[in-house]
């Protein structure tokens, strides 16, 4: 199929636009007639945050992908997995935003910053997390007495940020899988790979022309559910392509030149909105659906919980997009899109949960929002200030509806957190 052509049919189809324009609907056009508060005031804050920018995993590298496309992966100057120099810059400028804003809202002063009591840093204790919550602690608490902190075992997901089972109930696991069919992601998909193979010239990689095996997706593969493991596609070339979208964002966010990426071939957003469609439907499947998602979100919930029920004002929870992924279905957050970016839970972006108070009724308010670099912020390597900000949108519940300013009752947000703690598979 012709590249013009394939765009045309990926892009004027109705039901994409029809999602987009939805989703970009501003609360305040959602519920115009909702009330307001008077001057709410920000108590405290709990942010999770995916890791920066980070070198391709395992199955993202030159030597696992090379056969797949004719075209050069990039080498990197990180190991495997790890934060980039450019991913810890950009971490910091995120950091000296935050400092900025908590700054403003009254929650960080110079009495906070000196005692560091009521902030913490926690990441998961991998290489690429670590360095994250180092490089935001530098940006947001310099001069203070704040450290990152993590589990001493580095190398080891720490149970707080795990997504594996943690049962092996039979009725959990058929009525995990009776949620996924994958026959049928990927024929939903079928054009977003279609664009895929061209963009990466599959017909001229090894793998059709030495292998003979020109059909690019064939095999749906299965979906692992089993205790002690992550839930996961297995043995299906919706994982393969979904491999090849992280290297090629990776690369593009990176700041290679346009030209070494896929040769050039990617020059839309549409294009790159297209097949990281691809990526987002692989986490969808695998870990985005309930009650998978409230069975392998619990650890962090609960952690979540416990700091915005403390004392603590500040809490950063340094983790991965399989983390915010099952978060925020678990949580039942309404489908959302990023303004400006690719990816549904794009590298280094937070997930900010700010508890107000109401300064007349004293009514304690949650408003739950996605803050992120865009694409060409993260490209570009832009600095973050209040003047110069990060994109920001407000994320709504079904369960715990917002007014127009973003707000919603923090009773109906404690009653979703109590309806997953109750989960029998959650059960402590």
């Amino acid at each position: 199929m012709q590249k013009n052509l394939l765009r045309k049919l990926v892009f004027t189809a109705p039901v994409l636009s029809g999602i987009l324009l939805a989703g970009c609907l501003p609360v305040s056009e959602q519920n115009a007639k909702a009330p307001q508060y008077k001057n709410p005031t920000l108590e405290k804050v709990v942010i999770v945050s995916r890791h920066g920018i980070r070198s391709p995993e395992e199955d993202e590298t030159k030597e696992a992908l090379a056969q797949y496309t004719p075209y050069k992966w990039a080498d990197w100057k990180v190991g495997v997995g790890h934060l980039t120099e450019k991913g810890a810059q950009l971490e910091t400028y995120f950091g000296q935003y935050l400092n900025e804003y908590l700054t403003q809202q009254g929650l960080l002063n110079k009495q906070e910053c000196d005692s560091g009591k009521n902030i913490r840093v926690y990441s998961n204790s991998v290489p690429r997390t670590i360095s994250t919550g180092k490089a935001i602690t530098a940006g947001a608490f310099a001069n203070c007495n704040v450290k990152t902190e993590h589990q001493n075992k580095i190398g080891e997901t720490d149970p707080i940020f795990s997504v594996d089972v943690r049962t092996d109930s039979e009725d959990f696991k058929k009525q995990v899988l009776s949620g996924v069919d994958l026959a049928k992601t990927n024929d939903k998909l079928e054009p977003n790979h279609q664009l895929l193979a061209e963009l990466i010239d599959f017909k001229n990689s090894n793998e059709c022309r030495i292998q003979k095996d020109c059909t690019f997706i064939e095999e749906d593969g299965h979906l692992r559910i089993e205790k002690g493991k992550r839930p996961s596609i297995k043995s299906g070339d919706l994982r393969v392509s979904k491999s090849i979208v992280n290297a090629l964002l990776l690369q593009y966010y990176e700041g290679l030149p346009a030209d070494r990426i896929a040769g050039g071939n990617i020059d839309t957003e549409e294009e790159w909105l297209k097949i990281n469609k691809i990526k987002d439907e692989y986490f969808r499947a695998s870990r985005g659906y309930q009650p998978a998602a409230a069975h392998i979100a619990y650890p962090l919930i609960k952690t979540i919980r416990q700091d915005l029920e403390g004392s603590r004002k500040i809490s950063v929870l340094v983790g991965h997009d399989s983390n915010i992924v099952s978060l925020l279905s678990a949580l039942g957050v309404k489908d959302y899109t990023l303004p400006g970016q690719f990816e549904k839970t794009p590298i280094g972006g937070k997930v900010f949960f700010e508890i107000w108070k109401d300064s007349e009724s004293g009514q304690k308010l949650v408003k739950t929002k996605y803050v992120y670099q865009s694409a060409q912020q993260l490209r570009k390597g832009e600095k973050l200030s209040l003047a110069s900000p990060p994109k920001e949108v407000v994320l709504e519940m079904d369960k715990c509806k917002t007014d127009r300013d973003g707000f919603c009752d923090y009773a109906d947000f404690n009653a979703i957190l109590d309806n997953i703690a109750k989960m029998p598979v959650n059960a402590d």
